[in-house]
């Protein structure tokens, strides 16, 4: 735990020390910028507010709890992972904090800059591109749910892992699954032993479930429908989740995993630029 606590430290240290060196630019740039000319003091701000993006991208990954990887080989697989709780509050208190210490650390080292981010919002979503894939996530009164919506199926299916962790589970059923050949893969475990894998081909477009469930009567549901996949689950404790994407088509464009709503904005008010900026996590 310490060492964990002493990475996470360190890596916040480096995005400070890396934002410091480009305020030096900046205000180098200030000093400089007649003889520059405004193609140069263009660069410098873009600069500097590339160094804003990548700060704020990297703390986002440390704090945000989203474990995000992608495999590359004949086919593309995508993976997105994280603890979820039916309680919204308790998700990414860590993450406002280190946001709000990093915008205070920016206006500390520099009154000419203006810096402004629109809060991180919970339910997302995140954009898995150029495949128009959306991963987001909802609350309601004692249950969340997380949701991903392909635009088109042009994979080769869904692999699940639930982990339970300290709740036990009492069984996995599938109480609705309708033939085809989409790979419908569900993987249950828990703290205790369990170890329970459902594997299908179904028909997506059709409701099919897989229900976990949990010793004192709550569950999780993983429910493929209208080519859309769903994780609901109203237990009271921390559940691990973890969605594969898997047999995506390799395509011209990068894979990426993208915030997509603009989430701040960098001003010099001297300068009359405003940089607005969205994030990529991937």
């Amino acid at each position: 735990m310490k060492k964990g606590y002493l990475l996470t430290l360190g890596t916040f240290m480096v995005l400070i020390i890396v934002f410091s060196l480009a305020i030096s630019l900046n205000r180098s740039v200030e000093m400089s910028k007649d003889r520059l000319g405004i193609i140069g003091i263009s660069d410098r701000v873009f600069d500097l507010s590339s160094s804003v993006e990548n700060g704020l991208e990297d703390i986002i990954k440390i704090y945000s709890g989203l474990d995000i990887a992608i495999e590359k080989n004949n086919k593309i697989n995508v993976s997105i992972t994280e603890d979820i709780s039916r309680v919204k509050d308790d998700w990414g208190i860590s993450l406002d904090e280190k946001i709000t210490e990093f915008k205070n650390f920016i206006s500390t080292q520099d009154k000419n800059i203006e810096f402004v981010t629109v809060s991180f919002d919970k339910e997302l979503p995140l954009e898995i591109m150029p495949y128009n894939i959306t991963y987001s996530r909802s609350w309601a009164t004692g249950q969340v749910t997380l949701k991903v919506i392909p635009k088109t199926i042009n994979f080769d299916g869904f692999e699940i892992l639930i982990n339970t962790n300290q709740e036990r589970i009492s069984q996995v059923n599938v109480p609705s699954l309708n033939p085809g050949s989409f790979k419908f893969i569900v993987k249950a475990v828990d703290n205790f032993g369990t170890n329970i894998v459902k594997e299908n081909n179904i028909d997506p477009e059709k409701t099919n479930q897989v229900h976990v469930n949990l010793v004192g009567g709550n569950q999780v549901k993983v429910t493929v429908k209208d080519n859309e996949l769903e994780v609901w689950t109203n237990s009271p404790e921390t559940i691990t989740s973890s969605i594969k994407i898997f047999g995506l088509p390799s395509l011209d464009n990068e894979v990426a995993i993208v915030y997509p709503k603009i989430f701040y904005n960098v001003t010099f008010p001297a300068l009359k630029i405003v940089k607005l900026g969205d994030i990529q996590l991937m």
